[in-house]
């Protein structure tokens, strides 16, 4: 089957986690519990049905085999193509039930774009609540300097797609893979039946509209467009309300149907943050971010941003993951504890949406923090720990804790 289509090349950078070195892609990939070194494979999608396989090299059936031995959990395409001569590779377990062993397709590729890990490890999720939050915050992350300039913001900061990258992947080519990302994402959940395309996008977070007519047309018109040109050409604006754009009229109308999805949490939550914090009378010794699974570098980025511009320095950031946020918010406290950003602190801890548990880290925190005048909690994570979380610490430290939901 002859099969037309754009190939995202992984450019994977080595990380330690875990107290091994690694790959970030199969990192995030297992959700936090594998980090291995492997040569990172390719994803083909389908410019027509949004579909998505990775490319695996013919000779090198050590990759198939450390998926069948230790499976990736996110990962989730609809086919296999191996490189090369051969007769196709094993299917691991986790790939979808249509795959055989020995499956092959043949894919025409019009486009080849480099990818960083977040945007490729977004494109080969699966189509659930969580992997559209993956989509979503890979977009984020591909315009997030844009973002901070449009809420006046220049930090002295390296920028997270560079510290994924290396600095080897450009704006534009993430941009692009960031969109592809998203636009055959949605297009793969219409599979799923309306009962479960409802039950998977509950929260608010994932708007309704993302499985609407328009947005999906939208979405099949951006992978068609793409194939023919080199950049999307992405800019941010406020006209009235945050707008996702782009400069090439092909696609201008298109991206500014997914503007209110893509932008709208991230752009109006940093721009209550940086007022909120401008009328602050006192200087915060630390931040407490509560990562929910929607959340990515992005966020990390952005806070850390307002906290530069505003008092240059704090001593001690707090990063709180929850099991679905874990590898996400691990890898945002390592982005700023590498790149020496505002906090003369990065601490990670991982916590639990049972009440309890979040009680438990409040009192953690309370010890740690006693004697403090002043801290921010950014209540961003899952209601049931926030809630705990928020009475706990107000209960310990009173109104030298303020609440930003």
């Amino acid at each position: 089957m002859i099969l037309c289509g754009l190939k995202l090349i992984l450019k994977d950078k080595d990380v330690t986690f875990l107290y091994a070195k690694g790959s970030l892609w199969v990192f995030l990939m297992s959700h936090g519990t594998r980090i291995d070194r492997l040569k990172g494979p390719a994803a083909l999608i389908n410019i027509d049905t949004g579909e998505v396989g990775l490319e695996i090299e013919s000779r090198d059936d050590s990759l198939a085999e450390l998926f069948l031995l230790h499976p990736l959990y996110h990962l989730a395409v609809d086919f296999i193509v191996t490189r090369g001569l051969g007769s196709g590779v094993k299917s691991p377990f986790t790939i979808h039930k249509r795959v055989k062993r020995g499956h092959l397709k043949k894919m025409a590729v019009i486009d080849e774009i480099n990818s960083s890990c977040i945007s490729f490890h977004a494109a080969t999720s699966g189509v659930h609540r969580l992997g559209i939050s993956y989509r979503l915050s890979a977009l984020q992350l591909a315009v997030t300097e844009k973002i901070a300039s449009e809420l006046n913001l220049k930090p002295d900061l390296q920028s997270p797609l560079k510290y994924i990258t290396d600095g080897c992947i450009r704006e534009e080519d993430e941009e692009k893979a960031a969109l592809v990302a998203l636009a055959s994402g949605i297009l793969r959940a219409l599979k799923l039946d309306e009962e479960s395309l409802k039950a998977e996008m509950t929260t608010s977070i994932l708007l309704p509209q993302l499985a609407q007519l328009p947005i999906v047309e939208a979405c099949s018109a951006i992978l068609k467009i793409l194939d023919s040109i080199e950049y999307p050409r992405l800019s941010v604006k406020l006209d009235g309300s945050v707008k996702l754009t782009s400069e090439d009229w092909r696609l201008k109308d298109h991206v500014e149907r997914l503007s209110n999805a893509v932008l709208g949490r991230i752009f109006k939550r940093y721009e209550r943050v940086q007022r909120c914090l401008k009328g602050l009378n006192s200087h915060p010794s630390s931040f407490i971010i509560d990562y929910s699974e929607q959340m990515g570098l992005a966020d990390a980025y952005l806070v850390a941003s307002i906290v530069e511009s505003l008092w240059g320095s704090c001593r001690k950031a707090y990063i709180i993951a929850t099991p679905l946020s874990y590898p996400m918010a691990a890898l945002a406290a390592h982005y700023l504890k590498d790149t020496r950003g505002p906090f003369d602190n990065v601490v990670f801890r991982i916590s639990s949406e049972d009440p309890e548990v979040a009680a438990a880290m409040a009192h953690m925190i309370v010890k740690e923090e006693r004697e403090s005048e002043a801290l921010v909690y950014l209540a961003t994570g899952p209601t049931s720990h926030v809630a705990s979380m928020a009475l706990n610490l107000r209960k310990e430290l009173g109104d030298r804790v303020l609440m930003l939901p």
